[in-house]
């Protein structure tokens, strides 16, 4: 089956060979791939931006036994512990949707190339605000951030890239 070919089968739409056992086990999206593909490639073409962005995770609880791949546990949450998590770059001024990253264990679901970051010692988190923020590259474009994505680190390599960042810097946090 092609990409951009679907099929219904027991009321369940599928975007992908379900039958393709070795990619079901090396991606935990496998399913929606082809899907999630033709968003990520179209996310933002279409739309005006402005200077401004946020950059944070969205949350969604689950119940499901069939996401393992997918579900992170959060026992600071009162309720629901397990759940979804999607990183989004969004524009600030449009509160549209500039980039999405869906969190999977396998980590399926990182398609970027950070050579630069590779070479140097940084935090997974500083290498998912270069992923998430490599988008507005030389644009001079402001993220904003919490404390939990913001750091020294992530602050001086959006720089080199053109990107400036405004948030909070733990005490705490290891550089």
């Amino acid at each position: 089956m092609g990409v951009g070919h679907f099929m219904q089968i027991n009321s369940m739409l599928h975007f992908n060979n379900y039958d393709d056992e070795e990619g079901i086990a090396k991606d935990s999206l496998h399913k929606i791939r082809p899907l999630l593909q033709i968003i990520k490639k179209t996310l933002g073409q279409y739309a005006t931006f402005g200077n401004e962005f946020s950059f944070d995770e969205a949350t969604m609880a689950c119940f499901s036994h069939y996401a393992r791949g997918l579900l992170c546990f959060n026992p600071q949450k009162p309720t629901r512990k397990f759940h979804f998590k999607i990183y989004m770059l969004c524009c600030a001024i449009t509160n549209l949707v500039v980039r999405i990253r869906i969190h999977t264990k396998d980590k399926s679901d990182m398609d970027y190339q950070l050579e630069d970051l590779e070479k140097e010692e940084v935090s997974k988190t500083d290498r998912l605000t270069s992923e998430m923020c490599a988008v507005l590259e030389g644009s001079d474009a402001v993220v904003n951030m919490d404390n939990y994505y913001m750091s020294i680190t992530a602050a001086i390599n959006l720089k080199r890239k053109g990107i400036l960042c405004r948030g909070t810097i733990r005490v705490n946090r290891k550089l």
